[in-house]
């Protein structure tokens, strides 16, 4: 392995025990969770094959890590997986994990702030294999840059947003480098309430040019902001333009922008997400994506190491409850990637993918408690003729010895079922496992 794609997974590393420390320091200021725990786990189909299925056993090691804090100066929100598995028979031992962090500094109260922002996590090498553990690498994203308002008068400001980006691949020859600004006029009609016009552009240039031409996209749109109590909206209308500077026709491709967002928060215990539109992106910004808006944090594996930018429609919505038993969560995501690169070389990839995702927990008196989730999801190619329908069901019994340390058996089974069947297969999986809960994280 290079330096660089050292660098690339130390970085993370890095950040998180940082944050940890400074977090575990002041835990009465901020809101934690953390799990640390241990298992083992017994597969019959380590290579997610339609034949020839291998068993294995994996001993497991991990922790997980949650951080929330907000004061007149700082925004800090933090979530963090990480997991050792050791491969008794098949491959070898290896750390895998995600990190979304987003931290925010004013250096001036409202009017100055500092942004520093990093996403961590496995993607695919290979989208039309399966996701084992030979067909995945390390991706990280990480973003930096400073925001200015100016005030002009009682209500209306201008401001000024420049961020600097970099996506670092394990293995893949995509590492890029972004660039990006934005302007925008705006006016505050009340305190929870913001309208601004925004201009916006973004440089995408590639370390191996021989891989991808850089390209820019660029966006003018009208914003509609809230963020009271209750809600919390935000919505984008205009127009975008992805240029690919070949120098030569048609290398521009241009159209609507829409990006809208609703968090409605009804009760301590409820909250519901919706959030849609249509953009020209990437898949880096596809992978980041993916970790927020309150999804599962990890659950990257229809991303893949195109370099190539597309128009992304999509559309994603959670409910959550959290009760003093019971939590539950529903999920639908559907995202379609249509790609729009001049004499259509990649247009095989264009494809939609839908999926859902319940999950429920119940905690069965003061000792037993017990999980129950099951996901869907459709993968279907447009101009290749390949669908996939992944189905993954899961469930958990555990035994809380005290408010620290608990047991737990879960079983998860996976079937894939695709119209090439060399990519059939299925997964049954076992882990006895336990954890540990220290006093800050409870």
């Amino acid at each position: 392995m290079s330096n660089n794609n050292k660098l690339n997974l130390l970085c993370p590393s890095l950040l998180l025990f940082s944050v940890l420390a400074v977090a575990t320091g002041s835990a009465n200021a901020a809101e934690l969770g953390a799990e640390m725990r241990a298992g083992y786990s017994t597969t019959d189909n380590i290579f997610l094959t339609a034949g020839n299925e291998i068993s294995d056993s994996i001993w497991t090691a991990g922790m997980t890590f949650t951080l929330f804090e907000e004061t007149n100066r700082m925004l800090a929100q933090i979530e963090a997986v990480a997991d050792y598995l050791d491969y008794d028979e098949t491959f070898d031992s290896e750390v895998i994990g995600a990190l979304d962090l987003l931290l925010n500094y004013s250096f001036i109260e409202e009017y100055f702030i500092w942004t520093i922002q990093d996403n961590y996590g496995q993607q695919l090498t290979d989208p039309f294999s399966s996701p084992n553990p030979e067909n995945r690498e390390n991706i990280n994203f990480f973003t930096t840059g400073p925001t200015i308002l100016i005030p002009m008068g009682s209500r209306a400001f201008i401001g000024l947003e420049g961020r600097y980006s970099t996506v670092r691949y394990e293995e893949s020859l995509s590492n890029n480098d972004r660039t990006s600004g934005l302007f925008q006029i705006g006016r505050r009609s009340n305190e929870e309430t913001t309208y601004s016009l925004n201009v916006s552009t973004e440089r995408v240039e590639f370390k191996d040019d021989a891989l991808q031409n850089d390209f820019d996209i660029h966006e003018a749109f009208i914003s509609y902001n809230v963020d009271s109590v209750r809600n919390i909206i935000d919505i984008d209308v205009g127009y975008t333009e992805l240029d690919f500077n070949l120098g030569i026709e048609d290398d521009v491709a241009d159209g609507y922008l829409v990006r809208a967002s609703w968090t409605r928060v009804s009760s301590e215990s409820n909250s519901l997400l919706l959030s849609g539109g249509s953009r020209y992106s990437t898949q880096g910004d596809i992978f980041r994506s993916s970790q927020g808006n309150g999804r599962e944090i990890g659950g990257t594996v229809d991303v893949n190491n195109d370099t190539t930018p597309f128009r992304n429609n999509f559309f994603y919505t959670r409910y959550d409850l959290t009760g003093e038993r019971t939590r539950m969560s529903v999920e639908l995501d559907w995202n379609q990637d249509d790609f729009k690169y001049p004499e259509r070389v990649a247009e095989a990839q264009d494809r939609d993918i839908l999926s859902g995702r319940f999950f429920i927990g119940r905690d069965l008196g003061r000792t037993f408690f017990v999980n129950f989730n099951v996901t869907i999801r459709n993968r279907d190619y447009k101009y290749i003729d390949r669908e996939d329908d992944d189905l993954v069901v899961g469930a958990t019994l555990g035994y809380r010895f005290s408010e620290a340390f608990n047991m737990f058996v879960s079983y998860r089974h996976v079937d894939r079922e695709s119209n090439d069947e060399t990519e059939n297969f299925t997964e049954n999986r076992a882990t006895f496992g336990v954890a540990y809960i220290p006093s800050w994280g409870r």
